[in-house]
């Protein structure tokens, strides 16, 4: 009996929400053939995501919100939410201390990820 490869997840950290972290991701992931080669996780905030989506007109339909790892997609971009506290305010180019919080926050969840085996990879934003 032949047994189908499962495709290597990637956990993604999201980086400085004011940053070109988002912009990156949301081009790169335009592009839905990248979703042939592997499973990415995105650990960031959905209002970052929302943010840079619709300020750079980026269609983001192969995007999947979930709140944890076991619901991971195979065949999208899945954004599990890292934000622990207040309200998240995206300032492009100007550095803030929630911003680097935030970026902490997507670090160690992602790096957890990987450490339980629940993700192959980690990519930092």
């Amino acid at each position: 009996m032949e047994r189908k490869e499962k495709k290597i997840r990637v956990a993604i950290s999201q980086g400085d929400i004011n940053g070109v972290s988002w912009e990156i991701l949301l081009k790169l992931f335009a592009e839905e053939r990248i979703l042939e080669l592997f499973t990415p996780i995105v650990f960031g905030t959905k209002s970052a995501f929302e943010y840079w989506a619709n300020s750079l007109s980026i269609d983001t339909q192969n995007w999947v919100s979930i709140s944890s790892l076991s619901q991971v997609k195979e065949d999208k971009v899945n954004l599990i939410e890292v934000a622990q506290t207040r309200e998240v305010v995206v300032e492009p180019g100007k550095p803030t201390e929630l911003a680097g919080q935030l970026a902490f926050w997507a670090l160690e969840e992602a790096t957890k990820s990987v450490l339980s085996g629940a993700a192959d990879f980690l990519v930092t934003g």
